[in-house]
């Protein structure tokens, strides 16, 4: 093939065509997106932060007082049953995960490739 034929660039321009309407409607959509993420989900984000900042300090205010349960009983008593159905119990307490949540970046969506498709030659330079 020396280059490309009438249908093979009539063709190109129409796939040139659907890629940029392809590409704005996906800028549309980030665009959204990002609007959505910045508007709502980080401030649910944080409002759930100023949640686990809560529960983080109710969990150590019980593990704190299970701790200075615990270490008032006699060594017999932390090797019995019981002392170890204890520590099961405060290690089940201090297993919760109350870490914060990560704040979403903005969504980066980037395509040149209408721009591409639209320089392309259609036949080898002479």
């Amino acid at each position: 093939m020396k280059k490309l034929s009438k249908e093979q660039i009539e063709q190109l321009a129409n796939l040139t065509a659907e890629v940029r309407l392809a590409g704005i409607e996906l800028h549309n959509a980030r665009d959204e997106a990002n609007a959505l993420i910045l508007g709502k989900l980080n401030g649910k984000i944080d409002a759930y932060n100023e949640v686990m900042t809560k529960v983080n300090e109710f969990v150590e205010e019980i593990t704190g007082a299970m701790a200075e349960y615990a270490d008032s009983k006699d060594t017999s008593w932390s090797e019995s049953e019981a002392g170890s159905n204890y520590e099961d119990w405060k290690d089940e307490w201090e297993s919760i995960d109350t870490d914060e949540l990560a704040r979403v970046d903005e969504v980066e969506i980037e395509s040149d490739l209408a721009d591409v498709l639209e320089q392309v030659a259609s036949e080898p330079a002479s």
